[in-house]
């Protein structure tokens, strides 16, 4: 079986991180999905921008510390569920 690199992971991680510059200026915006109601896909477009963080914290101590490589697509669930919400709203 084919292993994931660790050192893709580990320039993925660093993206991640750089990143999270921008997400500085998005996340405080993203309250504002709540101007058209308190819906579902407002609490889940919120909830995944606000958590990203949280995934790029753990996805690099898991690719760092506990050399789990594959742990670097973490961040991709939340940008994901951003996306989809995206998708599920057309």
């Amino acid at each position: 079986m084919h292993r994931f690199s660790p050192t893709i992971a580990k320039i993925m991680v660093v993206l991640w991180v750089t990143l999270l510059f921008p997400w500085l200026l998005v996340a405080p915006a993203a309250g504002m999905a709540f101007d058209s109601g308190y819906t579902f896909e407002a609490y889940l477009f919120v909830g995944f921008v606000w958590t990203y963080p949280i995934s790029v914290f753990v996805g690099g101590v898991l690719v760092f510390w506990k050399r789990e490589p594959v742990a670097a697509l973490l961040p991709c669930v939340n940008i994901l569920g951003v996306l989809s919400d995206f998708v599920w709203k057309r």
